[in-house]
């Protein structure tokens, strides 16, 4: 068995897995989040052979989380778990978005949405185009900023062909199916530094979408993302004031789309309009 220990925000685990390529794995997407802090929860990897497949089962803490034949949906099972705790582990000092973010010179995009509106799958274009790559699906605003959480791209395998720039490591493909996922570098890209929210992108994927940005009010935006909120009624009053002073200096958008190399054109050039912009004031 091997173990290691990370830290992810708030959330100090550990990993012990029997499986070498397992253990490949999860170093390559939470190498970053390596610590030699203690563990608050430990998460173990058993594998066994059952005739002709091997059966795998997540446990949390001695308890089993999860079993699947799938290595793929075990390792979705794995991220999960964590990133859910993850959110449960948070400071009062953070605000959790249920949102990807991305980037540029110090400049982000913010992109709110429910799952399934392609969040994950923009922010992977952006970060192929060179974007900083914040999160998929955690955003975390802190001292008005937007803090990397730069936890594993939830990708299915059937995107990856969008992607030229797109090469995982041979280890990983056991594990990209439907729930695969991927690090930036993968990708081609890079984790980001902490930026300023100067664009906030509602992105609504689905196909035979015009491809087009339509201009949303901030009052619209300032809704969708206390809706969009993990925590933002943990966090009582002073949650709707930190998300005001993110908009203040934000153009907001909803992006209808099918086709991603447009959809990241346009996030882009609106990035660029909003920096412009913010910079004239």
């Amino acid at each position: 068995m091997t173990r290691n220990t990370f830290s992810c925000l708030d959330h100090h685990f550990s990993v012990e897995v029997s499986d070498p390529e397992l253990s490949l794995v999860i170093a390559h997407l939470y190498d970053r989040f390596r610590s030699n802090r203690a563990p608050d929860v430990d998460y173990t990897v058993v594998q066994w052979q059952y005739e002709a497949d091997l059966v795998s089962a997540v446990f949390v803490d001695g308890h089993r989380a999860a079993m699947t034949r799938d290595p793929a949906a075990l390792l979705a099972h794995l991220v999960w778990e964590i990133n859910n705790r993850v959110i449960g582990a948070t400071t009062p000092h953070e605000l959790l978005l249920h949102a990807s973010a991305a980037e540029r010179d110090g400049q982000a995009v913010l992109m709110p949405a429910p799952s399934g509106s392609g969040k994950s799958t923009l922010v992977s274009g952006l970060v192929a185009a060179g974007f900083g790559y914040l999160t998929d699906d955690v955003a975390v605003m802190s001292d008005d900023n937007l803090q990397p959480y730069p936890k594993p791209i939830a990708l299915a395998a059937h995107l990856h062909d969008r992607f030229d720039s797109f090469e995982a490591p041979p280890f990983l493909t056991p594990f990209l199916g439907e729930h695969g996922f991927v690090a930036p570098e993968d990708l081609g890209g890079h984790v980001g530094v902490p930026a300023e929210p100067r664009l906030v992108v509602v992105p609504a994927y689905s196909p035979g979408a015009p491809n087009h940005l339509v201009e949303l009010p901030r009052v619209a935006c300032l809704k969708l993302l206390i809706e969009q909120s993990f925590n933002a009624a943990t966090l009582g009053g002073v949650a709707m004031p930190s998300i005001a002073r993110a908009l203040e200096g934000c153009h907001c958008y909803r992006l209808e789309y099918d086709d991603l190399a447009r959809g990241v054109e346009l996030v882009s050039e609106a990035l660029g309009r909003a920096a412009s912009a913010f910079a004239r004031h």
